[in-house]
């Protein structure tokens, strides 16, 4: 196989970064470097048509391996570590080039010799052997599946705090401490940090390590368009008071931290880079109501539930793991018919693995203190107010469009019928890999 080691490059991951909404704050918030990225060429890529496959960790997995969804089979997030599917990762390294990553969304960690590896905070995989990465990317995955409640021990805020001053530069601490506080009320704003914090450390790490390929996963954009779409300027129905006030436009805020990002990345001497988006958002005709359980294991235990162990995913999703396929079923049942007084399942998706399930909180009106849950003979009922916290009303939803900007010296032989999985060709290309699929 052929192989450069001398070419390196950066993947920035703006995770379902809507591009064309982009465009009109370019020139009055004097966004120059998404200006010059985009009259340079950004290409409009696409994913599956189905929408129960527009998941931004089924279309990651497509980055990383160059198949579509059903070529890798790979549907839920956390799933790709049961995987035998190459990733460009450690295909990259088996070729002789040094490679890193931050946060990379549903990938596994393969690498024999990781320049770094911080896992994303919903897949269990192994970050990198240097003893504060690991407790940073831990922290981490409890700040953001704890998100609702902001329960952090004072052990995980000393690493992120030791992680802070070991990575963060010092002019940005101002910024980011400004972040901090005011995120108290507007709570968008610790999304951000977590974006700046994430790609602070990066920068350390590349500059200091200097792999050939490096990725960085940056999720802010996607949580806001979730959720705080209906506040951009183009949108004519905004959230309400008492969700945001009318005057914040959280989407604007990250876009500028995103220019500020390009820049860097831009500026870097000796590597090439791109942008990709995976999928992008659009926005709800109506919001939807998010809640997430505080304590899946406590809330299922008042239904008397079997289970042998619960991991949080993102939001309202979670994994049950189960002693065999026969207890999954029998749990299975008893999920699928916890239920409203007027009927309404709490959780209408639950998907059955054999020995585990993959549940998600489908409820999405306002639950109050009225809202009960009963179990199948209804012999059982609770408020369901008294087990979830409200994350936030959903204003995005996923749409197959995605985007991504190649720097010059990355060839490219044609932008036409884009599929996502093609970045993955893309990056062989630029190393002068000749990789085949299995």
């Amino acid at each position: 196989m052929k192989m450069n080691q001398k070419k390196n490059l950066v993947l920035i991951q703006f995770n379902e970064l809507n591009f064309n909404l982009v465009k009109h704050y370019i020139n009055e918030d004097h966004l120059n470097n998404f200006k010059k990225i985009i009259s340079e060429g950004v290409i409009e890529t696409f994913s599956e048509e189905e929408y129960e496959l527009l998941e931004p960790w089924i279309q990651w997995v497509s980055v990383n391996t160059g198949k579509s969804a059903k070529e890798h089979g790979v549907f839920r997030l956390g799933d790709m570590v049961d995987s035998q599917h190459k990733q460009i990762y450690e295909i990259l390294e088996e070729n002789g080039n040094k490679v890193g990553a931050v946060a990379p969304m549903n990938t596994a960690n393969n690498l024999s010799d990781a320049a770094y590896f911080i896992s994303d905070p919903w897949t269990k995989t192994r970050n990198s052997e240097n003893f504060l990465l690991s407790k940073i990317s831990n922290s981490i995955s409890k700040l953001v599946n704890n998100n609702s409640s902001r329960n952090m021990s004072f052990i995980d805020l000393l690493y992120l705090s030791i992680g802070f001053l070991r990575y963060v530069r010092v002019k940005k601490y101002i910024k980011m401490a400004k972040l901090v506080v005011t995120g108290i009320k507007h709570r968008w704003r610790w999304a951000i940090f977590l974006d700046l914090f994430l790609n602070e450390v990066h920068l350390g790490l590349l500059k200091t390590n200097k792999p050939n390929f490096s990725s960085i996963f940056l999720n802010c954009a996607a949580h806001i368009q979730h959720h705080y779409l209906c506040n951009n300027k183009l949108s004519l129905n905004k959230n309400p008071s008492w969700y945001i006030e009318e005057d914040k436009d959280p989407f604007q805020e990250i876009i500028k931290e995103y220019d500020n990002i390009i820049y860097e990345y831009k500026n870097l001497k000796k590597y090439e880079m791109i942008i990709a988006t995976g999928l992008s958002q659009a926005p709800c005709q109506s919001p939807e109501f998010y809640y997430r359980l505080n304590d899946h294991g406590k809330f299922l235990d008042q239904f008397n539930i079997t289970y042998t162990k619960i991991l949080p995913r993102m939001t309202r999703d979670f994994l049950i793991l189960c002693d065999s396929e026969n207890e999954a079923k029998n749990t299975q049942k008893e999920i699928e018919q916890l239920h409203t007084e007027q009927g309404d399942k709490i959780f209408g998706i639950v998907d059955n693995r054999g020995n585990s399930l993959f549940v998600t909180l489908t409820y999405n009106q306002e639950i109050t203190n009225k809202i009960l849950v009963f179990n199948r003979d209804r012999s059982i009922k609770l408020k369901l107010s008294e087990f979830v916290s409200f994350v936030a009303l959903k204003n995005g939803i996923h749409d197959q469009r995605g985007y991504a900007y190649l720097s010059k010296k990355i060839g490219i032989k044609s932008k036409e019928n884009f599929h996502v999985k093609e970045i993955f060709n893309v990056i062989i290309n630029y190393y002068n890999i000749n990789y085949f699929h299995e």
